[in-house]
């Protein structure tokens, strides 16, 4: 994907998805979801990002879509989060600096539970030459839970740390309007 104009996509489900690695006192619990909404506007150029023009990335992601494969773990995290107050979590990026080979520290607001805290983090961008360019943003951040008012559960013997570590990989292939709308 080369040339000078902005590129508006959203995130295709199929291609994306968010995984959250919770620590607790009997291991990891991991919660996933592929139902990502958001999208992104921004100018790549030769496969890079041109951070020198104005870039939107949002990322959405319905609190009752993360699943662990255990429903009471579900069903825990649904309280917790108060599924029905709070139904969606949301990232907004706020700046992005090149760190060069496809790296880039990025900044960003999340927002959870209600509470909006900035973020900071290593993310990569590439863009897969399929026939049309797929652009591509994955990355990993580390977010304490007590930070987003959310009561940690302890039961008898399980505990759960507030620190979670927050995957995600979200693909925005050209030409797929309203994809990543999430309802």
């Amino acid at each position: 994907m080369s040339g000078p104009g902005d590129d508006r996509r959203t995130w295709l489900h199929s291609a994306s998805g968010v995984l959250v690695e919770a620590r607790s006192s009997v291991g990891l619990i991991s919660f996933g979801s592929q139902s990502i909404g958001g999208g992104f506007e921004g100018r790549v150029v030769d496969g890079k990002l041109d951070t020198t023009a104005p870039i939107h990335v949002s990322v959405l992601v319905p609190v009752d879509s993360l699943q662990s494969g255990n429903a009471l773990y579900d069903s825990e995290l649904r309280t917790r989060l108060n599924v029905l107050r709070f139904p969606m979590i949301e990232a907004a990026l706020t700046g992005v600096t090149d760190l060069g080979s496809g790296r880039y520290n990025v900044t960003g607001d999340l927002t959870i539970h209600g509470e909006t805290r900035p973020q900071t983090g290593t993310a990569t961008l590439t863009v897969e030459e399929t026939p049309e360019p797929i652009v591509v943003i994955a990355g990993t951040a580390v977010v304490d839970m007590r930070d987003y008012g959310i009561e940690l559960p302890h039961v008898l013997m399980l505990r759960i740390y507030p620190d979670v570590a927050v995957h995600f990989r979200v693909t925005a292939p050209a030409g797929n309007p309203g994809e990543g709308e999430v309802h």
